[in-house]
């Protein structure tokens, strides 16, 4: 069917960008365009939460495999939709940031639980795609020219982590992934013949969020004139009679 072909192309989709955001962070641990997303905001997933038990909801928030198992539960129910919209309204926006973790908050997406995530499928809309195909074609060349990526400890510790976190997913040793990895903790600088410094791609980054979140904030304003437009045509039904909300919750 269609939803499932559609179901299908996302996951290669996701899987592309996942790849890639590793191959990056690999070979260029200080100047890569990655995609991080923080958990639920503590200040909002509280009340949602004691809201929607009331209705008879249990969400699981500890992590994005719990919460989506929570969602899966619900899915049928003719609620459901508008559980995940709550729990929508709660979550951290995803953010573009550079490899280097400079700020400390590592580069873990919770929503995929992946530990390294990226934007690399749609170049032809999003700049940060564009910017992560550049990074590729550059390792290429490395690869084609017979360099070897950096080894494990020279690598900034959110990657270091995030790649042990993954070798130990697929079995492998420290010693099998650092087998022929020649370059020192050089790497760590950055590479000078690189398109971009990591401070380059750290602003960026901040425009490409910036960009992001006003055209998202721009989308939320319409949704709301429109349906504020439609809750005026049910002012009244068909006996002329107002049309009234006897309670609602605002999450806010």
């Amino acid at each position: 069917s269609t939803q499932a072909a559609n179901h299908l192309v996302e996951e290669f989709m996701l899987l592309a960008n996942m790849q890639v955001a590793q191959k990056m962070c690999t070979w260029l641990p200080a100047q890569s365009m990655v995609r991080r997303h923080g958990g639920p905001l503590a200040k909002k997933i509280g009340p949602a939460q004691e809201i929607l038990e009331q209705y008879g909801f249990k969400i699981n928030t500890q992590s994005g495999p719990a919460l989506a198992q929570s969602l899966e539960r619900v899915a049928n129910d003719e609620r459901g939709v508008v559980v995940r919209l709550i729990l929508t309204y709660c979550m951290q926006l995803a953010k573009y940031c550079c490899s280097d973790d400079n700020e400390g908050l590592g580069l873990h997406h919770f929503a995929l639980n992946v530990p390294f995530y990226t934007h690399f499928t749609s170049p032809i809309r999003r700049y940060p795609d564009v910017i992560v195909h550049r990074t590729l074609e550059f390792i290429l060349e490395l690869e084609r020219n017979g360099e070897s990526p950096p080894p494990l400890e020279s690598l900034p510790l959110s990657v270091a982590s995030a790649k042990d976190t993954l070798q130990r997913m697929k079995g492998m040793t420290a010693s099998n992934l650092l087998e022929g990895w020649t370059e020192s903790a050089e790497a760590l600088k950055g590479r000078s013949d690189f398109f971009y410094t990591p401070e380059e791609v750290d602003a960026m980054a901040v425009i490409c969020n910036d960009k992001k979140y006003k055209a998202k904030k721009a989308q939320d304003e319409s949704s709301k004139v429109f349906f504020c437009y439609y809750l005026k045509t049910l002012q009244r039904d068909k006996h002329d009679r107002p049309f009234l909300a006897s309670k609602c919750h605002v999450v806010s």
